[in-house]
């Protein structure tokens, strides 16, 4: 009886020492399918190559490099360890191609990591100049006779200035507005990119959202037709745009709340000939934008060029644009623009200018 007991208990043991091993391996294969799933996009894994190569590269202080080990040296910090052409192609390829705050994140994500990789470089590069300038101080031999130390120097200073310079076109590229970019300042968020948004003060880039006066009475005109103002159907309360023959709507911007993090203010558009307590609200009358007592839209105002700015609705995530509108025969008022929402940047249709009403 005894020894029935016993095997019994010894089954139940590699019961579940076998169960237990198939739980593990279960695990292993869980582990490995996870690990599969996991994919880094491939421009950061470049830039993390880049990255460790650069910072094995600048670990050896210039002031310890041999003569002879100078020139090379230089010459593989500026040129073979150059990511700011990597980020000049991934923005070729992707920039005009945002769709979603995924896509816009990558673009910043990728910025931030150059910014951050960028005070190194320059700091690095100032010691090398420094070696320099001690080699042709204690041996001025090392310069040959028919290259003078100053003009290897003043070559240098020009390089680091044409690497600033590309520098700022690339950050400007992105954070001033321009039709190719618009939809990816829909989704920048100051606070977010710590590194980028240092690096954007560093070279004096402005933020790409507009400050609005909230208590200055606009026009809100559209930028491809100056004939044409934003006024309002007082019987639907529909936004729609007249021939400026018509009395125009005034309106202004009520500034929201600030976020500790953000550096830009948020908007509701009011309008002059409604109530206070009427506010741009989303969607009216299939999807088109009317004045409401509640639900508010809350609105960011981008600048484009030349003084004209799109509104980005912080609700729909879009950008507000106009379209071509049908309207019924019976209706009092035809066929006109009105505005509408999306995800992307549909052209040039999509600015509007606002003119302060003078006083």
């Amino acid at each position: 009886m005894k020894v029935a007991v016993v095997v019994v208990v010894v089954m139940v043991v590699v019961v579940v020492v076998v169960e237990g091993a198939r739980q593990d391996r279960k695990k292993g294969r869980s582990n490995k399918a996870d690990k599969k799933e996991v994919s880094v996009p491939k421009e950061f894994s470049e830039w993390d190559k880049f990255n460790k190569l650069f910072l094995h590269h600048i670990s050896k202080k210039p002031s310890k490099l041999k003569e002879e080990d100078i020139k090379p040296h230089l010459y593989t910090l500026l040129k073979t360890l150059e990511f700011l052409t990597v980020v000049d192609k991934y923005l070729d390829e992707n920039l005009a191609s945002v769709r979603s705050e995924e896509e816009a994140r990558r673009v910043f994500t990728l910025l931030d990591l150059f910014s951050a990789q960028e005070p190194h470089r320059l700091r690095y590069l100032k010691q090398m100049r420094d070696a320099l300038t001690a080699l042709f101080m204690t041996d001025p031999e090392a310069a040959k006779h028919t290259i003078p130390s100053h003009f290897i120097l003043d070559a240098f200073d020009r390089h680091i200035q044409a690497r600033q310079r590309r520098t700022q076109a690339v950050l400007r590229r992105v954070m001033v507005g321009n039709p190719d970019n618009l939809n990816t300042l829909v989704h920048y968020r100051p606070g977010r990119y710590l590194a980028l948004d240092s690096v954007l003060r560093l070279h004096n880039i402005p933020s790409p959202f507009l400050e609005v006066n909230e208590t200055q009475w606009y026009h809100i005109k559209q930028a491809s037709s100056p004939h044409l103002t934003l006024s309002i159907d007082l019987l639907t309360w529909r936004m729609i745009l007249v021939n400026h023959t018509f009395s125009p709507t005034v309106f202004r911007f009520e500034r929201e709340t600030k976020s500790s993090l953000q550096e830009r203010y948020e908007y509701v558009l009011r309008s002059a000939v409604l109530s206070p307590s009427a506010f741009l609200s989303f969607p009216c009358h299939q999807h088109r934008l009317c004045f409401s007592y509640k639900d508010p839209v809350t609105v960011e105002v981008v600048t484009l060029q030349r003084g004209e700015v799109a509104f980005i609705g912080k609700q729909t995530d879009g950008v507000f644009f106009l379209r071509d509108a049908t309207g019924s025969k019976n209706s009092a008022f035809p066929s006109v623009s009105v505005p509408s929402v999306t995800p992307w940047y549909p052209g040039k249709d999509a600015h509007w200018i606002l003119t302060p009403l003078k006083s």
